[in-house]
């Protein structure tokens, strides 16, 4: 008799941001107003350098680089 096992892995990640620190602007590449935040608070919850996969960016005028998590949460599926 043959046995198969099947082992199924479910990983979650959970993210809690504070209102303030998420902000809604236009995504030229979402094509729609989405929920952006900055970079260096959500740094552990984007790919690595070396992946393919890249979230949408943006510059803000003062020099801060803001993550669209729209485009974050695709990444995941």
């Amino acid at each position: 008799m043959n046995l198969k096992i099947k082992i199924t892995l479910e990983t979650n990640r959970l993210l809690l941001l504070h209102k303030h620190t998420v902000t809604k602007v236009w995504c030229a590449e979402c094509e729609s107003e989405t929920h952006f935040v900055a970079e260096n608070e959500i740094s552990e919850f984007l790919p690595k350098k070396e992946s393919n996969l890249k979230p949408h960016k943006v510059l803000t005028p003062n020099g801060l680089v803001l993550v669209c998590l729209e485009s974050l949460l695709k990444l995941e599926e």
